[in-house]
């Protein structure tokens, strides 16, 4: 599997079917998996902190969720990102394709209506899904060791293949990174807000703006007091490292 170096981060040029078709076959075949999207948010905190940057490269599978980042593997990558994998649109596939392959499904995170939105959703959408266990984590989870031992004992029991955590980053990549030693099986795929957005709770932008890579835009007239110090401030400072790279230290 190829892999490419961008800004810090390892990522896997591949086009969203042949991203889902490789995690099913690892899934058919009881590998340990973990799966990351990182987007430019992701690439910003990882170039500020070490820790998030070892963990994300510590996973075997690195999709690229980011037009910017499409568009910036163009100057600076020798293998040019085919195309934006995104967390909810890679979720949405290998469940499309988990009803083929007898898959069995396992869903943490999100509120508990939301969790029962998606799952009703899933069942709908796609008929004959094996949604084998599923987990609403309280706040402040991740530092509960009981109930840590709770969500692994329930993935072992459950015997799921793919194991999707809608838990928001870094926490997820975190969780796969501690926990995934705890686990018989799975391949772990962090989606982020993919069950909110599959569930209908945010309207998610039109087809044509994901493709401009505005739809960071779209989302930020939806949610700005939560979004704005994120996407005006934080995330703009991707701009100096591209530079910085395209100048000084492209290859």
């Amino acid at each position: 599997m190829k892999e490419e170096l961008l800004l810090g981060l390892i990522f896997n040029p591949m086009t969203l079917n042949e991203a889902a078709e490789a995690l099913i076959s690892d899934a058919q075949r009881g590998l340990k998996r973990s799966v990351v999207t990182p987007n430019v948010d992701h690439v910003v905190r990882a170039k500020k902190d070490s820790l998030i940057r070892a963990v994300f490269n510590s996973c075997q599978y690195h999709f690229v969720d980011g037009m910017p980042l499409v568009w910036m593997s163009r100057w600076l990558c020798s293998e040019k990102f085919p195309e934006r994998v995104c967390g909810v649109d890679l979720f949405e596939k290998i469940c499309e394709l988990s009803v083929r392959d007898k898959i069995k499904i396992y869903l943490l995170g999100a509120e508990e209506s939301v969790l029962k939105k998606t799952i009703n959703k899933l069942e709908d959408d796609f008929q004959g899904i094996d949604i084998v266990g599923s987990f609403s984590p309280p706040v402040g989870f991740e530092n509960n060791a009981e109930v840590n031992q709770l969500i692994t004992e329930q993935i072992n029991s459950s015997s799921a293949d793919i194991v999707f955590l809608a838990l928001g980053a870094p926490k997820q990549e975190i969780w796969m990174h501690d926990y995934i030693s705890f686990l018989d099986r799975g391949v772990l795929v962090g989606v982020g807000a993919a069950f909110d957005l599959y569930a209908g709770k945010y309207c998610r932008a039109p087809k044509w703006v994901q493709n401009i890579g505005f739809e960071w835009l779209w989302r930020l007239t939806l949610e700005p007091r939560r979004l704005w110090r994120r996407y005006i401030l934080d995330d703009m400072r991707i701009l100096p490292y591209f530079i910085s790279e395209v100048f000084f230290n492209r290859k």
